[in-house]
């Protein structure tokens, strides 16, 4: 794939949630390159962050470190509409 262009990058993407005084970071230094075509998919165990890390990559949670691009495109810098037309994912649970 490495000829089609890169259409969603994050690089160094951290995310910690806090409970009381306990912060309990659910990934760290993640990096991805989706290419234009490429299907992936995010698999793990039950509560190790696959939602919170499709979230981010949607728009629709924030990370604590790192960047995410969309076609180039800083993520943070599209308003509402051009993200819903730039990103959707299908969540589908597998026997």
């Amino acid at each position: 794939m490495s000829n089609s262009p890169i259409v969603l990058s994050a690089r160094g993407l951290r995310k910690t949630y806090t409970s009381g005084p306990q912060h309990v970071t659910v990934w760290e230094n993640v990096d991805l390159d989706l290419y234009a075509g490429e299907s992936i998919a995010i698999v793990g165990a039950s509560g190790s962050g696959k939602t919170s890390l499709l979230n981010a990559l949607g728009g629709l949670d924030s990370v604590d470190a790192g960047a995410i691009e969309i076609a180039g495109h800083k993520l943070n810098d599209l308003n509402d509409k051009q993200r819903t037309q730039s990103v959707s994912y299908t969540h589908l649970t597998l026997p």
